[in-house]
């Protein structure tokens, strides 16, 4: 049935990449999967650029006497492209391309993946989305667990579809390691610790280099690999964050048997988790919502050990591939239990039939995220909300200068006046900076979020 119907929809995107490499890897293969069961555009960043003459700041200072042009203009980029679908990965310009679209009343309809929800960017962004949103819009949701983030913001975001991301399991073969990495005994090829993703004070590296400071006294052979990049809401933040994981490096005598190799990609990132013996992973970031390398490291036939924490309890089946370890968010910031992370680790690396049996049981469950498996519920998904109306959750245009605080037929104020800009417009908001240190933010965002450090959530 979906050989027939290919063509009837045509997706474009943005073709530019994402600037993180976490993005990087998840949207370039999310898309060359994609394209395998649709028809897809790449169509060029300037191109969306050109639409605001060349800056969202005046555009928005012109409002909304530039709605006319920026509708224009959005009709005839899908005229030239011969698009009906747009996929946005470029989410600083989805709120203003959904009211264009709705100005002009047409029938285009948007893909959109939540990535991320309770960040100081990404919050601004789903207050700003939800008004705009029509019925024939599609917005996937990676896990229950964010999809009730996104409903405790707005009761209008029961319309997201939980479909999780997607890997290809194809060439993950960990059986060819001795021919790939070097082997320098037995018991430091079963002590091979990975950490991989951004490096930053939500990620709990910190935390992480303590845990491992405990295993290492226990297996002295043991190493660990903490590879990504420093990020932060500034340059200050990144700095002072580092400043503080190269003191704790040292204080805890970890200097060579901690590895950070910066940014991987391609067959190096391939390399660590054919070494890996165990994948490490505390964050406790208000923005995550998945996991991604955690569903690598079941495709790898990798054990786990995370954090409690929303989508990754959905995605860890506690004893069976993994463990997850407890959290705790009792007061303004969440707490991981180091006590029971370093004996989760520890009971991994010790047991090699505990190890080997994880390691079969991730395998066995990487098969539901297979994107042969995931991406045609997608395309279907895309082709019963296409026949929808583009009923938008509010139709007047003014909205977006509106107080959030006048709009409770829209949003759980409850669940935001926390926050300084609840008196606040929508332009206003999303113009706002987003470097409130997460000290700060975090228990601003509890209410939203809190969900995501209680010991179970409903699985869809």
């Amino acid at each position: 049935m979906m050989e027939d119907l290919r063509g009837d929809i045509v997706i474009g995107y943005v073709g530019g990449r994402p600037k993180r490499v976490n993005e990087k890897a998840i949207d370039e293969q999310w898309i060359s999967y994609l394209g395998q069961y649709a028809d897809v555009v790449k169509i060029p960043p300037l191109a969306f650029i050109k639409l605001f003459d060349g800056s969202i700041e005046q555009w928005i200072r012109r409002y909304p006497y530039g709605m006319p042009s920026l509708s224009e203009k959005l009709s005839a980029l899908c005229s030239r492209y011969r698009i009906n679908v747009l996929y946005i990965n470029l989410p600083v310009i989805v709120p203003y391309l959904l009211l264009a679209r709705n100005y002009i009343k047409s029938d285009l309809s948007f893909l959109l993946i939540a990535h991320s929800v309770a960040s100081p960017f990404w919050l601004k962004q789903w207050l700003a989305i939800v008004p705009s949103l029509a019925t024939r819009d599609i917005l996937l949701v990676s896990s229950s667990s964010c999809r009730q983030a996104l409903l405790n913001i707005s009761a209008h975001y029961d319309r997201a579809e939980f479909i999780p991301l997607c890997i290809s399991l194809q060439n993950k073969d960990r059986m060819s390691l001795s021919t790939q990495v070097p082997a320098t005994g037995n018991n430091l090829a079963r002590q091979q610790l990975l950490a991989i993703g951004r490096i930053e004070n939500v990620k709990n590296t910190d935390f992480l280099l303590h845990c491992f400071a405990k295993v290492h006294t226990e297996f002295p052979q043991a190493r660990l690999t903490i590879a990504g990049e420093y990020t932060g809401a500034t340059p200050e933040q990144m700095a002072i964050y580092r400043h503080y994981i190269t003191g704790l490096v040292e204080e805890l005598d970890l200097e060579g048997v901690v590895v950070f190799p910066g940014i991987v990609e391609g067959e190096a990132k391939e390399k660590l988790f054919m070494a890996a013996d165990l994948l490490v992973n505390f964050s406790t970031d208000p923005g995550e919502t998945f996991g991604f390398n955690l569903l690598e490291a079941k495709a790898w036939g990798i054990p786990v050990v995370c954090t409690n924490w929303d989508g990754f309890r959905e995605l860890v089946d506690h004893g069976h591939d993994g463990f997850l370890v407890d959290c705790c968010w009792e007061n303004d910031y969440p707490t991981i239990d180091l006590a029971q992370a370093v004996s989760y680790c520890l009971q991994i690396l010790s047991d090699g039939c505990l190890r080997e049996s994880m390691s079969r049981a991730a395998k066995q469950s990487a098969q539901k995220y297979d994107y042969q498996v995931i991406v045609p519920k997608i395309v279907e998904a895309i082709y019963r909300r296409f026949g929808e109306p583009c009923d938008p959750v509010v139709s007047k245009d003014a909205i977006f200068n509106t107080p959030l605080s006048f709009c409770p037929d829209i949003y759980h104020l409850h669940h935001l006046q926390q926050f300084s800009f609840i008196n606040d417009s929508l332009f206003s908001i999303l113009r706002s900076p987003n470097d409130e240190p997460m000290e700060e933010w975090m228990p601003k965002a509890k209410p939203i979020i809190k969900h995501f450090c209680e010991r179970s959530v409903e699985r869809v």
